[in-house]
């Protein structure tokens, strides 16, 4: 779980890019949506949108990114075995969380 000032470093870090005012209200706010998260997810999560969208980022973007993190799998396979494509940017973003002990998927992933 991300404490009140990881959210508001994260919310430095979109503030950075995209000039929006961020100040106690809007921290608060957006703790209720990620606090859930863990910070290393939620920037890793933050860093994902950017390298895939010039809008806006909302909490559900953030939220999103995330469960695409922790969902993706080296070699993805429909429900009859086929191949799928892997969800690269999202299984990188996974690795380097692993790699800083941030999040243990396990030996199946």
């Amino acid at each position: 779980m991300m404490s009140y000032s990881e959210v508001a470093t994260l919310l430095a870090r979109i503030q950075l890019v995209d000039g929006r005012r961020v100040d106690e209200e809007v921290i608060r706010e957006w703790h209720l949506y990620i606090g859930h998260l863990s910070y290393g997810v939620a920037d890793e999560a933050l860093t994902l949108h950017r390298s895939e969208s010039p809008r806006w980022i909302y909490p559900a973007d953030i939220i999103s990114a995330a469960e695409r993190i922790v969902a993706a799998v080296a070699d993805p396979r429909d429900a009859f075995g086929n191949a799928l494509g892997a969800d690269v940017r999202a299984l990188a973003a996974q690795r380097r969380l692993e790699v800083r002990g941030l999040l243990a998927i396990g030996a199946g992933s």
